[in-house]
């Protein structure tokens, strides 16, 4: 069984920066759904999940991205997510296709300054 991810939150101007330390998979997948719904702000329009420390993410982690997304989307809010090219996790995120619905960026410096080009 992995150790239970921990999530740090940092809120920025116009952002909440959810950064997810450890792995995600079937073993702490509602631990961390549940930190991350807490870590979502009603009021604040752009979300950010950083996968800059995540080590690991298998198919749930990938779903509960998907799902996230779709749920703050349903409320006029967005998610982006960043992680580094390079790295293990964006690689998985690219291969399920997660850019297609989810802006991804490498870094949070650049999920930050990123223009507004969401549609609801």
């Amino acid at each position: 069984m992995a150790d239970l991810a921990t999530i740090e939150v940092n809120r920025h101007d116009n952002a909440v920066v959810a950064v997810i330390h450890g792995d995600v998979d079937l073993s702490n997948i509602d631990v961390v759904r549940r930190k991350l719904d807490a870590a979502l702000e009603a009021g604040t329009i752009r979300h950010i999940v950083d996968l800059t420390h995540t080590t690991f993410i298998d198919s749930v982690g990938i779903h509960l991205l998907f799902a996230l997304a779709e749920s703050l989307r349903t409320r006029r809010q967005e998610l982006r997510i960043a992680v580094p090219d390079e790295s293990s996790v964006a690689r998985v995120l690219r291969l399920t296709d997660v850019p297609s619905v989810i802006p991804m960026f490498s870094d949070v410096a650049g999920a930050l300054a990123a223009t507004d080009d969401f549609n609801f």
